[in-house]
C-alpha cells in the first residue's frame, strides 16, 4: 500500500482579523521528483506563475496578499510595495509567518519548520528553491518548491477560495495518477527466441 500526504496549517493572528493557510506535499508523496520541479506543477496544477521571487521579496508579496486579496497588486515594484507596507500589522504578520516556524514538514517526528529556513537549507545544498507569486483560479498565492517537497500558501481566504476552486482536487488527481501509475506500470518483457536443433 502506497501512502501520500497533503498537510494544512492554519495561522491566525489572536490581535486582529487575519489568517494565513499552508499546504504542504512531502517530498515521498512525489513517486516521480521530476513532479517537484516548478515548470511540472505549474502545468499540472492549472496555476499561472506571475513572478519568480528572490527570498527577500517573500515578506513584502506575503504582506500584500494579506493586506488586498487582489491579483493587481503585482504591479508596483517590490521596494514600493515594501515601503507601503513595512511596520504595519500586514507586514509584521508576513514576517512572523515567513520566519517563524508554522509549516509541517515531515522529518521525525514530524516538526514545523519556517519558509525562510527551508528556502534557505535548499539554497545552501546547492539543489535551490523555487518560491513564485502564482495565481491560482482568482487567488493570489506563494508557490514554494525545494528539494523536500512543496508548499502552496497564503492569506487563508485566497488559499480557501482557491482549495474551493478546485486546486485540492487537482492536488489529489495528481497523487492518485502518480501512484496508480506507478503501480500498474510492468516490466518489459524480454523476449527469447529458441531455435530449434537440427537432426
Amino acid at each position: 500500500m502506497q501512502i501520500s500526504h497533503i498537510f494544512e496549517n492554519t495561522v491566525i493572528e489572536k490581535e486582529s482579523d487575519l489568517a494565513a493557510q499552508f499546504l504542504v506535499v512531502p517530498d515521498r508523496s512525489f513517486s516521480n521528483p521530476s513532479l517537484l520541479e516548478a515548470d511540472q506543477l505549474l502545468k499540472v496544477l492549472h496555476i499561472k506563475n506571475v513572478k519568480k521571487l528572490r527570498p527577500t521579496e517573500m515578506v513584502s508579496y506575503f504582506s500584500l496578499m494579506l493586506a488586498k486579496d487582489d491579483p493587481e497588486i503585482i504591479k508596483d515594484q517590490p521596494q514600493v510595495l515594501k515601503e507601503k507596507l513595512y511596520g504595519s500589522k500586514y507586514f509584521d504578520f508576513a514576517e512572523q509567518l515567513i520566519f517563524g516556524k508554522h509549516v509541517p514538514f515531515e522529518h521525525s517526528p514530524i516538526e514545523l519548520e519556517s519558509l525562510g529556513n527551508l528556502v534557505a537549507k535548499a539554497s545552501g545544498i546547492g539543489v535551490g528553491a523555487y518560491v513564485g507569486f502564482v495565481i491560482s483560479g482568482t487567488s493570489p498565492l506563494l508557490l514554494l518548491t525545494v528539494p523536500a517537497g512543496m508548499v502552496i500558501c497564503g492569506a487563508a481566504a485566497g488559499v480557501s477560495r482557491a482549495l474551493e476552486d478546485g486546486l485540492k482536487e487537482k492536488l489529489l488527481k495528481l497523487l492518485k495518477k502518480e501512484k496508480s501509475s506507478m503501480k500498474h506500470k510492468e516490466k518489459p518483457v524480454r523476449k527469447i527466441r529458441i531455435k530449434p536443433e537440427r537432426t
